[in-house]
């Protein structure tokens, strides 16, 4: 079975890079990946552990207008047959790139699967054309998502032209990808020598995908707090985070007493050195959104590095069962800061909570149904005949099996 996956490098954070990584992992399946962005997007998501086929790089900022380039692309039949296209199926990890994949290929050859991985109101560049967009690219696909909010906000938009409204079974439920990333600690020294910290920084992140729905200020905030207890802390960033000059002039009107690093970095590869993770439930835009960091929430567990919630129903779903006391009474800057507050005065609590967190990662792991659920979806949306033991065996498997 052949995928071509389509995955949009520069807008929609590292969520869709480390799942289509782990779809890669698919058995019994031949993958491309075409990404979209410039030569160093391609080089940061290789540095995640996905290496694409090509790289387009579209002429404006939607993806949409790089359609004549993949066309081309998927021109290219690799000695198939010239009358069917190379790809059995189009996996696309994003709506932009779904709309690119309609308007290249059509509107149902190949067949085209969608992830949703975060709600429409977490995209910077929400409007009521991009709605009318995302719609366009939305007919004729079949959509699954990580998480039941997330497809609850894309109900309405994946129901229009459907005979429905707001019918969120048009978009199936899939296990996450279990992430495993167990630091030695030789990678956490290597890593916390090539950002500068030293022996006595606390490193703090900040979980936020993609980068511009965080709110660097509110972080610059919350380290303030922990400064006057006596705490030594570092807070680390993604660049292109929200707020970011706001951050910084604060950090300067109050002396540079802690420190506020802001990293080219992919954070899923820095979160190895830090001490403490934060995930802060309210976007840049003041707005509650708790798609917001979900993937780097789980890649921060799968580290050892405990995170520290706001509370939020995702939260509370994502943690409540690994570590309840890592969650905040409520979701304001003070509960958070006294969550942190308790683990970095408390060693033991903290060796305690980064055990429980690896415990988890290895027992998520053991369990994935990520690739094998994807993979059956796969072949369902492709009508792929597949081998049942016990069931007839189909004819178009007979030459394979002989």
């Amino acid at each position: 079975m052949r995928i071509l996956h389509l995955v949009d490098l520069r807008h929609e954070g590292d969520e869709p890079i480390l799942a289509c990584q782990a779809a890669n992992q698919a058995s019994c399946t031949e993958h491309r990946v075409i990404g979209l962005g410039s030569n160093a997007d391609a080089a940061r998501a290789g540095r995640m552990g996905l290496f694409l086929t090509d790289l387009i790089t579209p002429p404006g900022l939607a993806a949409e207008t790089a359609f004549r380039r993949l066309r081309h692309l998927m021109g290219d039949r690799n000695g198939r047959n010239s009358t069917r296209p190379w790809a059995d199926l189009l996996q696309c990890w994003s709506v932009p790139a779904l709309g690119l994949a309609r308007l290249a290929s059509g509107r149902r050859t190949p067949p085209r699967v969608g992830a949703l991985v975060r709600s429409p109101h977490s995209s910077s560049i929400f409007s009521p054309l991009w709605m009318v967009r995302s719609k366009f690219a939305l007919h004729d696909t079949t959509l699954f998502s990580f998480d039941r909010s997330v497809r609850a906000a894309w109900a309405e938009p994946a129901s229009a032209r459907r005979g429905g409204c707001l019918l969120e079974q048009n978009i199936r439920l899939l296990p996450p990808p279990a992430l495993s990333n167990v630091p030695t600690p030789d990678l956490r020294l290597a890593i916390r020598q090539r950002l500068g910290l030293q022996a006595a920084d606390v490193a703090v992140a900040l979980l936020a995908d993609p980068a511009d729905v965080g709110d660097a200020q509110r972080f610059a905030f919350t380290l303030g707090l922990l400064y006057t207890t006596g705490q030594r802390v570092v807070g680390i960033v993604p660049r292109g985070i929200g707020h970011a000059s706001r951050a910084r002039q604060f950090v300067r009107m109050h002396g540079h007493n802690w420190g506020l690093l802001i990293t080219p970095e992919p954070l899923s590869s820095v979160l190895p050195a830090c001490d403490l993770s934060m995930w802060d439930s309210t976007c840049a835009s003041g707005s509650i959104d708790g798609s917001s960091g979900l993937t780097l929430l789980r890649a921060s567990i799968a580290s050892g590095v405990p995170p520290v919630a706001a509370r939020h129903e995702l939260s509370i779903a994502a943690l409540g069962s690994i570590a309840p006391e890592l969650v905040a009474r409520d979701g304001s800057l003070n509960a958070v800061a006294n969550r942190l507050l308790w683990l970095l005065e408390n060693d033991s609590a903290r060796s305690r909570m980064s055990g429980l967190c690896r415990h988890s990662t290895r027992a998520n792991t053991h369990e994935s149904t990520f690739a094998p659920e994807l993979l059956r979806l796969w072949q369902e949306v492709a009508n792929i005949p597949v081998a049942r033991p016990g069931l007839p065996t189909p004819l178009a498997l007979m030459g394979s099996l002989a």
